[in-house]
């Protein structure tokens, strides 16, 4: 089958205050999924994320308040898993479960671009590449490889579509 899904992405790091999870919808993704036996799938995806921190919500007068760091990035990922099934697959895609919980975990590889905005006095904002800057004591590369894991329910609305409710890390 194929897939597509939208949701919300979050940062935990030293620019979190309050909730990690973006502001609105910040995740986009399309795949392919094929059932291999009665509780075993395989998928394969591509999505698009926003990441964004800043110390502009950290509490007033603390360091990182007067720090004032930020970034923003738009990134892109690829990724395979493998899919279990607690429900044993009836043989007939018509004939499906109502509810189908599900468990993955896979291997992938996420590209990421932070930039900073900054505003000068004049009210003109530029945006800077933070790899070229090298605001790290180290260099970085553009991409690192991903574990990631997911649990889910996939739910039949009808006899020829499904909604999927999944939550990764």
């Amino acid at each position: 089958s194929i897939y597509a899904g939208t949701g919300w992405t979050g940062y935990i790091g030293d620019l979190t205050y309050g909730s990690p999870f973006s502001e609105g919808l910040s995740h986009y993704n399309f795949g392919i999924e094929a059932r291999l036996y009665t509780r075993i799938g395989a998928r394969v995806q591509v999505a698009q994320y926003k990441l964004r921190g800043l110390d502009a919500n950290a509490a007033d007068s603390s360091f990182n308040r007067q720090r004032n760091l930020s970034f923003h990035s738009k990134n892109f990922e690829w990724q395979v898993q493998g899919v279990y099934y607690f429900l044993k697959y009836r043989g007939k895609y018509h004939k499906r479960r109502t509810y189908e919980p599900y468990l993955a975990a896979g291997f992938g590889k996420t590209y990421f671009s932070p930039k900073a905005d900054f505003t000068d006095i004049n009210d003109v904002t530029e945006t800077y590449d933070l790899r070229s800057i090298g605001t790290e004591t180290e260099t970085y590369g553009k991409s690192t490889w991903i574990i990631p894991v997911n649990i889910g329910v996939k739910a039949a609305l009808n006899e020829f579509l499904n909604l999927s409710l999944d939550m990764g890390y």
